[in-house]
């Protein structure tokens, strides 16, 4: 249902006129391209233990930029879309909180998928390899950046270390880095 609810996001995207689309919030690859380095600047000065991993995600993002620049693989993004957003009743599929949806790169719904399972304990790696068994080539390294990016900006609001919300995001950092320097 997951990757259906993804698609159909899609759809609606693709047989949308500008017109209909010119009231959603965009997200392109430009808009990544210049977080990213504020939001690593900022994760360094917050935690600064992390320096080799965040050197190791700068890799990651200065290698993927022509990817992100050329890649035109844009969808409706839901931003939130979790297991607790979808609701199934009979044969209907309901989709809840739509406010943050905005027009990005298909992956970054994958990205802020894993997030949320990673922040609820419930992240299992087979649910990101059938995650990753849905993307071609290039959305693999598209979304090498867009979960870097992500996951930056949680490092990048991290003050403490202390508490296990916080050890899991750095966990899921670290995967994420492993993962994408495979890719």
């Amino acid at each position: 249902t997951y990757f259906k609810v993804i698609n159909f996001f899609e759809k609606i995207y693709k047989e949308s006129s500008q017109s209909e689309l010119k009231f959603i919030s965009k997200r392109y690859g430009f808009h990544y391209i210049l977080l990213y380095p504020l939001l690593f600047v900022l994760a360094i000065i917050r935690n600064p233990q992390l320096f080799s991993n965040l050197l190791r995600s700068l890799i990651i993002y200065l290698k993927g930029i022509p990817k992100l620049i050329l890649s035109s693989d844009y969808s409706l993004v839901h931003r939130d879309l979790n297991f607790e957003n979808i609701i199934i009743s009979g044969k209907y599929v309901y989709v809840i909180d739509p406010q943050l949806m905005t027009v990005t790169y298909k992956v970054y719904e994958y990205a802020s998928t894993l997030r949320y399972c990673n922040d609820k304990n419930l992240f299992k790696e087979d649910f990101f390899d059938s995650i990753i068994k849905e993307c071609n080539q290039e959305e693999k390294m598209v979304f090498g950046i867009v979960s870097n990016s992500m996951a930056i900006h949680n490092i990048a609001q991290i003050t403490r270390e202390d508490d296990g919300f916080t050890q899991a995001r750095i966990s899921l950092f670290q995967f994420l880095i492993d993962f994408n320097n495979k890719v």
